[in-house]
Order: structure tokens, then C-alpha cells, then sequence
């Protein structure tokens, strides 16, 4: 029964990542993708500004918070954040061949760029 609980859990989990890779692509093609906050990249480490909000919070480091700081605490961390400036993909697709088009690598918030006919992709602006 145990192997059985694992296969259905990997079937599961295999076809919600095909779903989620299914939703992204159908966003990067449509250009949705470009306005959309799930494509930009998290700058610096929040779990780390977490961490340092709740330790000081508490008092001393590795101490139990409650349910509520701990929301009130990851909510702090990340209203300090800074925004994050994204690329004008529309501007910087303007001027390229025929199929290819400007993203944002959600990785490492660098632009690249793709052809949606042949889905080939290039960190250099294609001439």
C-alpha cells in the first residue's frame, strides 16, 4: 500500500507540474506574462529577512514564535523589500526578426530572448 500512496503521489505531482509548466507557457506566448508578478524574480533572500525579523522579535535566535508573529513577521520582511524595477519587455521586443519576442528569466531577472515558432532561445538580442 505504501508504494502505491508514493506512485499516486509522483502521478500527482507529475501532472501538476506539466499543468503549471502548461499555464506558464500559455502566459509567456500571450504576453501576459510580462505584467504578471509569478515571472519576477524574488530579489535577495526572503527567508533569511524572515529569519532575522523573527529572531530579533523574539529575543534571541532559534525561539519559538507564535502563528500570528510569525504572519506578522514574514509580512514585515517583505513590505521592506524593495520593488523590483522589471524590463519593458514590449519596448525591448520591438526591432527583432520575425518570431522572437523578449522575456524575463524568473531565475535570475535577466532578459533573454525567445522565437515562439522554432522555441529557440538566446541570452543575446537576436539581429
Amino acid at each position: 500500500d505504501d508504494d502505491d500512496d508514493d506512485d499516486a503521489l509522483k502521478r500527482l505531482t507529475a501532472r501538476k507540474q506539466a499543468e503549471i509548466d502548461q499555464w506558464r507557457t500559455e502566459h509567456i506566448k500571450s504576453g501576459e506574462a510580462m505584467d504578471n508578478s509569478n515571472f519576477a524574480p524574488v530579489q535577495g533572500d526572503w527567508r533569511e529577512r524572515v529569519r532575522r525579523a523573527q529572531t530579533e522579535r523574539a529575543g534571541s535566535p532559534g525561539a519559538p514564535a507564535s502563528a500570528a508573529s510569525a504572519e506578522a513577521t514574514a509580512r514585515a520582511a517583505i513590505d521592506t523589500t524593495l520593488p523590483v524595477k522589471k524590463p519593458n519587455l514590449k519596448k525591448l521586443s520591438k526591432g527583432l526578426p520575425k518570431g522572437w519576442q523578449a522575456f524575463l528569466d524568473a531565475a535570475s531577472g535577466d532578459v533573454y530572448y525567445g522565437n515562439l515558432e522554432t522555441k529557440e532561445t538566446a541570452w543575446e538580442r537576436p539581429s
